[in-house]
């Protein structure tokens, strides 16, 4: 079974390894988000805006650049509402 997590329905910062959030989401440490190709994205729109993932194929590897499948590299993503762009190398 599985439900929705929710953290602080009320409001409120939460904090991951730290005591004293001073955001909605304050990570004290090292975040990873498991590498998938870029075919198993979700399609990068106004709902999805924001996104970040972490790309294990992408053909580009130049900062800003549409991030498509296929290639080699291992890319940081961001959705900018539109498309999936390079955000990290």
């Amino acid at each position: 079974y599985y439900a929705p997590l929710v953290l602080n329905p009320q409001g409120g910062n939460v904090g991951v390894g730290t005591t004293s959030p001073q955001v909605p989401l304050d990570v004290a440490g090292v975040i990873r988000a498991a590498p998938r190709t870029f075919s198993a994205l979700p399609g990068c729109n106004s709902s999805t805006e924001g996104s970040l993932a972490s790309v294990s194929d992408s053909a580009a590897a130049t900062w800003g650049a549409t991030v498509s499948g296929g290639g080699s590299n291992h890319v940081l993503a961001y959705c900018d509402g539109t498309n999936w762009t390079v955000a990290a190398k």
